[in-house]
């Protein structure tokens, strides 16, 4: 006999996000302020330091190997970038569902997104190995590949591009609890997992608009505490659906 699987619905789901979002948007506000602000400034360093590398190449040889350096230089500062992006992404996906469950989450774990760059060593493994360099890479090819799966849809039309969101919103916890996971299974496991339950997260987000109104009334202010409250509603929907 075949056990039938009760799921939450949307109001137990919402309270529960409420519950448990309580005295947090302070620390969850922190980690994304923090995740952007140190990710900017890795691309700033890194567009610095490929700059500074071009000026100096740029007395010593002739103008052909040059356009061979650029070119080069811009491959190396992209594979940086994307890393960095994915991890950051990563980072805060976990940091969201962890404390959406109640635990009690360090910010001593941001320093997981260095590892593998923390020395000269470490950075030539990580970047010329290339089964590490995928690895390395998973990440943010995983975030690529859901963002333009997404853009594409909604290029289509309005509402195919919707459902594609609604089919890829569960991908960033599965990339947080499934290390390592193949884009493709990502995606296609979470187009499993929301298979029947799509229109059960519109309604979710139906109603959460006028708390949206409510929050974008002064002056838009407001969204900056709606926004971290959505992403606990979400890991909580990803919860009570795995």
């Amino acid at each position: 006999m075949m056990e039938t699987v009760i799921r939450k619905n949307n109001d137990q789901i919402i309270k529960e996000a409420r519950e448990a979002f309580k005295g947090q948007w302070g620390n969850v506000f922190l980690a994304f302020l923090l995740s952007t602000l140190v990710s900017a400034a890795i691309g700033l360093c890194v567009s610095l330091i490929m700059a500074i590398i071009y000026n100096v190449l740029d007395f010593v040889f002739s103008y052909r190997l040059m356009e061979l350096f650029v070119v080069l230089l811009i491959i190396i500062g992209a594979i940086l970038w994307l890393i960095f992006q994915g991890r950051f992404w990563i980072w805060q996906n976990s940091y969201i569902l962890r404390k959406s469950r109640g635990e009690d989450v360090s910010y001593s774990d941001f320093k997981t997104i260095f590892e593998g760059f923390k020395n000269i060593n470490e950075i030539k493994a990580s970047l010329l190995n290339k089964d590490q360099l995928i690895k390395n890479l998973l990440p943010a090819i995983i975030l690529l590949l859901t963002t333009v799966s997404i853009l594409l849809g909604h290029v289509l039309l309005v509402i195919p591009g919707i459902i594609v969101s609604f089919m890829l919103a569960l991908v960033p916890f599965i990339v947080v609890e499934e290390n390592n996971i193949n884009p493709m299974d990502a995606m296609k496991k979470s187009a499993d997992m929301m298979d029947g339950y799509k229109m059960k997260l519109f309604w979710c987000y139906v109603k959460l608009i006028p708390l949206a109104i409510l929050c974008a009334l002064p002056c838009g202010l407001g969204l900056f505490w709606f926004g971290p409250y959505m992403s606990f509603v979400i890991a909580k929907f990803y919860d009570a659906h795995k």
